[in-house]
């Protein structure tokens, strides 16, 4: 099928939400501002559960959505994204620091294994061009070593890179960092995945409201979730919250924070979200894990 939509402009766009799809707006200069600065898609996102199709079969608004409620979904979103980058930029930093300290403590300082050398060569030659220490390190030691030692390496390393890591380094290191965060290897392997795809997703701006991820947290058996989705934001909220508790005093100030997003925001509801009823008495939120 050909795509057949063509651009149109800001006032038309104004004109196709209210008149033609029946958005409730008082203020037409801060829908414009809006669709100026976020754009008619990244917005469309937001809107598309308020919508319904009408008699003629065209899809619109729902009776009585405003725009202010679109906005409102918005900016919660906005605000749970930047939460959920905030905590995982804390665990990637833990991590860089201990899968380098076990796995060099286990295999030396430069005891790489051979099925991620590929990979580790094509971002130490990135690193080079912009890392300073990376730089001195080629210069003064690049004709003996073809590789930085790990606590170098995994500094400059994307989250891809850390994730293929830890899947080839020795079961013992393995071992080691998932019991530091008091998971299961099987368990761990899974969550680095779902953070990197959470880390990409905040980086890059993305919905996680009213978001099926495509990778699933394993739920530990010790959880003991029953109906409770989890593929959904709130099961990826409380893989963060594990392991923001495991390593870090933030993590009570941070779910504080959560649960005031979701208290001045309850009027959007949280079922967009996978949070369930008694979530606050639910492992690891009851912390009696």
């Amino acid at each position: 099928m050909k795509y057949a939509k063509k651009w149109i402009s800001i006032d038309d766009q104004v004109d196709l939400l209210t008149r033609g799809k029946g958005l409730g707006c008082n203020n037409v200069d801060g829908l414009k501002r809006s669709l100026e600065t976020i754009g008619y898609y990244r917005l469309s996102a937001y809107w598309f559960p308020y919508k319904t199709s009408s008699g003629d079969g065209k899809t619109v608004f729902r009776e009585g959505t405003t725009f202010d409620e679109i906005m409102r979904t918005y900016e919660f979103d906005r605000r749970l994204r930047l939460l959920m980058f905030e905590a995982v930029a804390r665990i990637e930093v833990f991590l860089r620091s201990r899968l380098a300290y076990f796995a060099a403590k286990e295999d030396g300082a430069f005891g790489y294994p051979d099925s991620a050398r590929t990979k580790l060569s094509r971002e130490y030659s990135a690193a080079k061009k912009s890392e300073q220490y990376i730089k001195h390190f080629a210069n003064t030691y690049g004709d003996e070593h073809d590789l930085p030692p790990y606590w170098m390496m995994v500094e400059c390393a994307t989250m891809g890179t850390l994730e293929l890591l830890f899947s080839k380094v020795s079961p013992s290191t393995r071992t080691a960092v998932a019991s530091d965060l008091g998971v299961k290897v099987p368990v761990f392997k899974n969550w680095l995945s779902v953070l990197r795809v959470t880390r990409n997703a905040c980086c890059h701006h993305s919905r996680v409201w009213n978001r099926e991820w495509g990778v699933c947290p394993k739920i530990p058996n010790a959880w003991s979730w029953s109906g409770v989705a989890n593929g959904r934001t709130f099961a990826v909220l409380s893989v963060i919250y594990h392991l923001l508790a495991r390593i870090s005093d933030a993590a009570e100030p941070w779910r504080g924070e959560l649960e005031g997003l979701f208290e001045d925001f309850r009027d959007i509801g949280l079922d967009k979200v996978g949070v369930p009823s008694g979530w606050r008495d639910m492992t690891p939120w009851s912390r009696s894990e």
